[in-house]
């Protein structure tokens, strides 16, 4: 329960086809989902991903996720991208072996949806992730590397 944090949960997803829309949890204080459709001004962002091994990241109790929000009065999101298993095993898949690439390319799409939405700028986005989350976070960065400012890789895996 989110209530005594003063924190509301949005669920959006990415413009995509219905088949591969990227669901994204947004975490912020209440009264930034309370906006007219011009946004209120953007914030600083953390984008955490995973997608990898079927595993789904779903939201939960996150300590560092709590500080965030309170310390920078900012905007967590967790994206499911493809290689998870939010949406099944044919999500997976596409996101797995030799289709990892799309993984790279969802993170890269949440974030220009972040961005264009109006939710945070390029130089308020920060990509955080874990293990093989990590790496992925660490491809999209030198693909498209004006998308975010920051990245913090916890116990990346890396080649």
């Amino acid at each position: 329960q989110l209530d005594n944090y003063d924190i509301q949960q949005e669920i959006v997803k990415t413009s995509r086809s219905e088949a591969n829309n990227i669901p994204i949890f947004l975490f912020s204080n209440k009264e930034f989902f309370y906006r007219d459709k011009l946004k209120s001004s953007p914030k600083s962002c953390l984008l955490f991903v995973y997608g990898a091994f079927g595993v789904s990241t779903l939201p939960t109790f996150n300590p560092l996720f709590l500080l965030y929000l309170k310390t920078f009065d900012g905007l967590v999101c967790i994206a499911n991208i493809h290689g998870g298993g939010e949406k099944g095993r044919n999500w997976h898949s596409f996101g797995s072996y030799a289709h990892k690439s799309t993984s790279i390319n969802d993170i890269n799409e949440v974030a220009q949806y972040l961005i264009n939405e109006g939710y945070t700028t390029p130089s308020q986005l920060a990509y955080f992730g874990g293990s093989i989350g990590g790496c992925l976070l660490m491809n999209a960065v030198i693909q498209r590397p004006g998308l975010c400012s920051a990245l913090v890789i916890d116990n990346g895996l890396f080649d």
